[in-house]
């Protein structure tokens, strides 16, 4: 089975069992930290890799870039679909389903930027989730961004004190930007 396919299963079968919606309140503080990072973009566009079952990209829709296009891709068809469900009445997004792992050969992790090497709690995940994962450092996330063409790269921690963090040992959130230069 190929690491897409492992992925692809896995979160189905999250999708299925609930567990984006679950994903979705342990996680929503982080993410409005983070999104509170990200100025308004009139006529602006937002991808969001690895959409889930959408909140944070209705967040983006209804906010920072309520007058530009949102797209969301996920390599799951099942959170595509609640992602589209989720967002059925916003039109300035679009949703796909993408097997963008094999398009960049790397995945940050199936639980998002909380899965670095700076934060030893989540080390375990591959072997737990049964899906490859690279592991990267913070240096790392911030070089790819810069091999990626992106500039003004920020990176910050989100939520690293909240009791769910502190009671499994993580360092909260990583959250990595950078701007597409025109």
């Amino acid at each position: 089975m190929s690491q897409s396919d492992s992925v692809r299963c896995v979160f189905d079968t999250w999708a299925r069992d609930h567990h984006a919606s679950g994903m979705e309140g342990r996680h929503r503080v982080s993410v409005s930290e983070a999104f509170a990072h990200i100025p308004d973009q009139p006529g602006g566009r937002y991808l969001e890799i690895g959409v889930g079952n959408g909140y944070g990209l209705r967040a983006m829709a209804e906010h920072q870039f309520r007058s530009g296009t949102c797209f969301g891709l996920d390599v799951s068809e099942e959170m595509v679909r609640q992602a589209c469900e989720k967002n059925a009445d916003l039109a300035n997004v679009r949703v796909e389903r993408a097997d963008f792992l094999d398009c960049f050969q790397t995945t940050s992790s199936a639980s998002g930027p909380r899965f670095f090497k700076e934060n030893p709690s989540s080390h375990s995940w591959p072997r737990e989730m049964g899906v490859d994962m690279v592991l990267w450092s913070v240096e790392d996330y911030e070089q790819g961004f810069k091999s990626a063409g992106l500039t003004n790269i920020r990176q910050a921690f989100f939520n690293p004190n909240s009791e769910a963090n502190a009671d499994a040992g993580l360092l909260g959130t990583l959250g990595t930007w950078g701007v597409k230069p025109e």
